[in-house]
């Protein structure tokens, strides 16, 4: 048997994998809504700009893969952030469009934001279409 200590490597993905399960699992609530919460959070801090600007975009990537959960949370609550939008594709971009961050942080968080919630568009999507199609009773939507 093998009894060698992990690897600092090793060691820092399962940590990696822990801090992201964790920021799941919690979720940052931020002026009302948990869909990219921790980032705007990370912005409206008072940390020195030089690592405030370097982590935005980290920040923007964490929330970007949790999104369609976090955004779930909002979207799905019994009131929305957004009512007029209830939809979970690019929901993670309505919030950073709609956030009071300055323009410059905007744009760190969205670039990211836009990639991979255009990934998540495969799962979101579908969602989605089924959400406009049916209404909460379960009826197709005769208004057209």
């Amino acid at each position: 048997m093998d009894r060698r200590a992990p690897s600092s490597r090793t060691l820092s993905c399962r940590l990696a994998v822990l801090a992201v399960g964790l920021l799941l699992l919690s979720g940052c609530v931020y002026n009302g809504h948990v869909s990219y919460g921790a980032t705007e959070k990370w912005v409206h801090s008072d940390i020195n700009y030089v690592p405030k600007i370097l982590g935005t975009p980290v920040l923007a990537i964490v929330d970007g893969i949790i999104s369609p959960f976090t955004a779930a949370f909002d979207v799905y609550d019994d009131h929305p952030y957004a009512p007029d939008h209830r939809y979970l594709s690019y929901a993670g971009s309505r919030v950073i469009g709609r956030s009071d961050m300055s323009l410059g942080y905007q744009w760190l968080a969205s670039v990211p934001s836009i990639v991979i919630e255009t990934v998540w568009l495969i799962v979101t999507g579908p969602i989605d279409l089924f959400t406009v199609l049916w209404d909460e009773t379960g009826r197709a939507d005769d208004d057209n």
